[in-house]
Formats: structure tokens, C-alpha cells, sequence
């Protein structure tokens, strides 16, 4: 059975992550959203890159502890 995946994934620098996920796991680039959007595809899994400025907000009312970062232990999938 084929499933569709989809995953939204909050980046620091689009171009950056665009080669990764195009490096790592061989996806294609399909539609882009102005400068801070990208949708690739890899067999029916698809992956939104999100950019998002270090040190944003990720929800209206998020404190200062729970400001965006992009250190190695950090995840910021959803």
C-alpha cells in the first residue's frame, strides 16, 4: 500500500537545506513559495522547507525560551 507523507520543516537557509535534502535523500525540487518556501518529493514522501529567521517566534506567544534556534540538538519539525 502506498501512503503520501507529508512534513513541514522549519529551515535557517533554504539554499542550504535545498541541496541537502537534494544530496541526503535524493529529492526533487517542485514548487516553490516565494523565497521562504520549497516543496520537494522523494516517491510520494513529501517535505515543505519552511525558512524561518533564527530567533523568531514559532507560535504567537512563545517566550523567550522557546525562540527558534538551529543548534545540533534541536528539531524543529511539526
Amino acid at each position: 500500500m502506498h501512503r503520501n507523507l507529508l512534513i513541514n520543516i522549519d529551515v535557517e537557509d533554504l539554499v542550504i537545506a535545498e541541496e541537502f535534502y537534494k544530496n541526503a535523500f535524493a529529492m526533487t525540487s517542485k514548487r516553490r513559495f516565494g523565497t521562504s518556501g520549497l516543496e520537494m518529493d522523494h516517491q510520494g514522501f513529501t517535505v515543505y522547507l519552511l525558512e524561518k529567521e533564527a530567533g523568531s517566534k514559532p507560535f504567537p506567544d512563545a517566550d523567550y525560551d522557546g525562540l527558534r534556534h538551529y543548534d545540533r540538538h534541536w528539531t524543529p519539525i511539526h
